[in-house]
């Protein structure tokens, strides 16, 4: 086997290995081969980013099941999405024994501040995160994390996010904010 192997290495002269998390290529990497004995260095493909309005009507690409999974710590289901080009959610429901691990987003009309005064509760400033990002708790296990998000449509939107911690809130929204052109 080892033989055979060697003798396709010697004849490949192009190979592209991707890693996929959500159906979205995460990382993607290239390199050539010359000879079985001699393999060229491999490079790292950045994963594209795209537009809010992408993300309006595909949001569950914004923040993925495997990177929801990821930070909760705990087994999701597939995303249930509701595309809108004015707006856009997705909803992660846990396929784990843990009821509160369960993430809803989506991307409202309004800055975070013009939203800010219809949300009630003890507000935190999550300045990690940017995007005028802060995060209320209501001493329920959800708390409401929300950032501004950027223009689509000729308006501004943000970030609203339902989750367990304010911690988690602002990993999640961090990753869906780098995919972001």
């Amino acid at each position: 086997m080892a033989r055979k192997a060697s003798s396709l290495l010697a004849r490949a002269t192009h190979i592209t290995v991707a890693l996929t998390l959500g159906g979205t290529v995460a990382l993607q990497l290239t390199g050539t081969t010359g000879a079985a004995d001699r393999v060229h260095p491999f490079h790292a493909v950045a994963e594209s980013k795209r537009s809010l309005s992408f993300y309006m009507t595909h949001p569950c690409e914004f923040i993925t099941k495997a990177e929801v999974a990821s930070t909760l710590h705990q087994p999701m289901g597939a995303g249930q999405a509701s595309p809108n080009s004015y707006g856009g959610s997705c909803s992660y429901q846990t396929t784990g024994t843990v009821a509160t691990a369960n993430v809803d987003f989506g991307f409202d009309p309004g800055t975070a501040a013009s939203v800010h005064a219809d949300i009630k509760g003890k507000t935190m400033s999550e300045p990690s995160v940017g995007h005028g990002a802060y995060c209320v708790t209501n001493g329920s296990a959800i708390v409401t994390f929300v950032a501004n998000v950027g223009q689509a449509n000729g308006e501004g939107y943000n970030l609203n996010l339902a989750v367990d911690t304010c911690a988690h809130g602002a990993a999640l929204a961090k990753l869906g904010f780098n995919r972001l052109s």
